[in-house]
């Protein structure tokens, strides 16, 4: 087994065992695929009742509510706007980015200015999706995250991907261009993005189909 390989097991048992809660309500499904945890959350009401939601729904969800309330999908402009300080600057290596969120301080998110800007901007809605998750979702105010690349992916990360993915590339209009044949390199332009965030977004399309949230 490679380096890599023993990586990615690494990071699938992680996920699938970490015991991670958004409300403190959380439940453990098998995962069908074996590629990423099918763990649900209780944080939705429907009809007076809490409903189970997926972590990749919540995490949809939460980013289309955002885009929806901001009139935007800039990552820039909904944190500023959100009160949280963007900088980018030189960081150790390795690292992509950071946030850090000390209780009752504005949330400062942190970018690796050597980056090219569609890495950059992804970094920002990745970074964003980690203040949604603690600040919306677990009522947390003193928090912080350090994204190192090729790092432990837990299910963090994985809340913070799928926020981006979402928030930067929506999935109608994703999908939209890929039936009409765009090719990996048009959509990265059209959303400002990497090729290879496209090429991660498509693929968690693929396990997870598009859904609307109302």
């Amino acid at each position: 087994m490679t380096t890599t390989q023993a990586r990615k097991r690494d990071d699938r048992v992680a996920m699938r065992t970490e015991r991670w809660n958004f409300l403190g309500a959380c439940s453990v499904v098998p995962s069908r695929s074996g590629r990423c945890p099918a763990r649900r959350l209780r944080d939705r009401q429907e009809n007076g009742e809490v409903i189970d939601v997926m972590v990749w729904e919540a995490a949809r969800e939460q980013a289309t509510k955002l885009r929806q309330e901001h009139q935007t999908s800039d990552p820039y402009v909904i944190a500023r706007e959100l009160g949280l300080d963007v900088i980018e600057t030189v960081t150790p290596v390795g690292m992509a980015g950071m946030i850090v969120k000390k209780r009752g301080e504005a949330a400062q998110i942190f970018i690796d200015s050597s980056d090219v800007p569609g890495r950059r901007r992804f970094t920002c809605a990745h970074e964003l999706g980690h203040f949604v998750e603690r600040e919306n979702i677990a009522r947390d105010d003193d928090f912080s995250f350090r994204d190192e690349r090729g790092g432990r992916y837990d299910l963090h990360e994985f809340f913070a991907d799928e926020f981006a993915g979402e928030l930067l590339m929506p999935a109608h209009d994703f999908e939209r261009l890929e039936r009409e044949g765009a090719t990996t390199t048009t959509i990265a332009h059209t959303f400002g993005v990497s090729t290879t965030a496209v090429e991660r977004r498509r693929d968690r399309l693929r396990k997870n189909p598009a859904r609307s949230w109302v």
